[in-house]
């Protein structure tokens, strides 16, 4: 487990075996909360930006199943000493990030077929939903590949 400075955030490589039938890699021992949803996210195109979302007292473990992504967290707790810090990671088969709930997160696929699997320690609320811009001059980002795909709802 590697800590990032963003107070409870972490990545971590999940332990896999692998055999001549394929993959296994158990993901539920290496989060503590309760997992009370998942969600599986697949992208199609390298270049294509997901995010940057939060859910007030949501937290998530984002694991990457597939392909490789950039994967971006925002402390958005204004009484953190880290607040709108951003940490990134490239997350890739295997690898898993723990976001807090004072956070925002997105990512950008880096390769053709990414998916991550979230598991959600409560289950998703839009009445709840907060985030940012990921082009908020405050915040940042700066995404590794030219942008060519994003939603009406993350511009």
């Amino acid at each position: 487990m590697t800590r990032l400075k963003i107070g409870n955030a972490w990545t971590d490589r999940i332990k896999a075996f692998n055999d001549t039938r394929g993959l296994l890699m158990p993901i539920k021992p290496i989060f503590v909360p309760p997992i009370k949803e998942v969600i599986y996210s697949f992208t199609q195109k390298a270049g294509t930006f997901r995010g940057m979302h939060a859910q007030r007292g949501l937290a998530k473990l984002v694991c990457c199943v597939a392909g490789q992504v950039e994967d971006f967290i925002v402390d958005l707790w204004r009484d953190s000493s880290t607040y709108l810090m951003v940490e990134h990671v490239t997350l890739d088969q295997g690898m898993a990030i723990h976001v807090p709930g004072h956070c925002a997160h997105g990512f950008q696929a880096l390769t053709d077929g990414a998916a991550l699997v979230y598991m959600y320690s409560e289950p998703y609320d839009k009445s709840k939903e907060y985030g940012v811009r990921y082009d908020d001059p405050k915040v940042g980002i700066k995404l590794p590949l030219p942008l060519n795909v994003i939603s009406d709802r993350d511009k």
